[in-house]
């Protein structure tokens, strides 16, 4: 396998899979699929920050409570998602499935939101019949959470990159600290907690990156630190919830 993404590598041995682009035809390495969407698709950059984005609307389509109806709404969904029947979703099927199914442009068009819900999903089931690189029905509500949950840390991390280069810089970062406590974590000290991000970035991935951080390492911390985006969001409507997911 040759990797299209920054690492280049001829005989790729890809540990988290190989994701492949259907639009454009590349293949890559889950890897760094992040830093090949900010290498490849310049026309997308930032394009969340450039956004209104409708948190309800958003909401509506992902159901994720554990209500009946909620669940018949995503046994409904699911046979959607896998038109082959075999009760299996690639991440090809995951892609296709926000775009066709969810209808959810912006999501489709932000790759690492989709590859890092499709990592965070499968395998989660502990049934004997696992099928570690699929996601199962039993896991689906955790896909369906996740992707709204990496969608919006991908709004807020694109919110930082004013760049628009997909990267985060410690001066865009610096310029950041007040959003981020609106979203609900307070920094003392912002080049020390960039500098924990960043000790999160794979070595091969320092190269090039001029001491920038990545969606990958942000959605991590982010996700430790729960962040939320601010009901004070002016994209928020005035009866929204405390937060989006």
């Amino acid at each position: 396998f040759k990797c299209n993404g920054p690492c280049q590598e001829e005989a790729c041995d890809p540990v988290e899979g190989v994701y492949h682009c259907e639009a454009c035809g590349w293949d890559c390495c889950m890897d760094c699929v992040e830093d090949a969407e900010a290498e490849m698709l310049p026309k997308e950059r930032g394009m969340l920050r450039h956004h209104k984005i409708d948190w309800r609307e958003l909401r509506a389509k992902l159901p994720i409570q554990r209500t009946p109806e909620q669940k018949a709404l995503r046994k409904q969904m699911f046979w959607l998602f896998d038109p082959n029947g075999n009760r299996l979703l690639s991440l090809a099927e995951i892609d296709k499935g926000v775009r066709d199914i969810l209808d959810l442009p912006l999501m489709f068009s932000s790759k690492p939101v989709m590859m890092r819900a499709y990592q965070a999903a499968k395998g989660k089931s502990k049934r004997k019949n696992n099928h570690p690189d699929f996601v199962q029905f039993c896991e689906f509500r955790i896909l369906l959470e996740y992707l709204g949950r990496y969608f919006e840390l991908k709004v807020m991390f694109d919110r930082i990159d004013v760049s628009d280069d997909n990267r985060i810089s410690f001066e865009e970062w610096e310029q950041a600290v007040p959003s981020l406590e609106e979203w609900g974590v307070t920094i003392d000290d912002p080049a020390q907690t960039f500098q924990a991000i960043r000790k999160k970035m794979k070595p091969r991935f320092e190269v090039g990156l001029n001491g920038k951080i990545l969606f990958r390492e942000f959605a991590w911390w982010a996700i430790k630190q729960q962040l939320e985006l601010a009901e004070a969001d002016s994209d928020y409507d005035e009866e929204g919830d405390e937060t989006p997911f």
